[in-house]
């Protein structure tokens, strides 16, 4: 669902950047076009809440996970979708599987670059 829900997005955002090219009665054409995919998005999101609304593994990672600042549904969602293994491994653990952590590129006696 998430990612049928980003294709929508970059779907209407193309039709938006169409919009303000086109004249006459092809604009009523991408208007009513974005309208359908703005109707798809918003059936999308009530799909997901109720998903993590009726499932109580879900329910409980996304009462935490939405208890930080900034962080909404669809965030909780994502990541409950593509890291279920968030609070089950430690902070080091899921630094590195998401690849923000930082790894030394060394061999012998090469001490290569410090990056993230």
């Amino acid at each position: 669902m998430l990612t049928r829900r980003r294709q929508l997005i970059d779907m209407r955002k193309a039709e938006q950047q169409r919009l303000s090219s086109v004249v006459g009665s092809g604009k009523e054409n991408i208007q009513s076009h974005i309208k359908w995919l703005n109707m798809r998005i918003d059936d999308i999101d009530q799909d997901i809440s109720d998903l993590m609304a009726n499932n109580t593994k879900f329910k409980q990672k996304n009462k935490i996970v939405t208890s930080v600042p900034g962080v909404g549904p669809v965030m909780s969602a994502t990541l409950e979708a593509f890291l279920p293994e968030l609070g089950t491994i430690g902070r080091k653990q899921i630094a590195a599987l998401v690849g923000v952590a930082p790894f030394n590129r060394d061999s012998g006696r090469f001490s290569g670059k410090r990056i993230v």
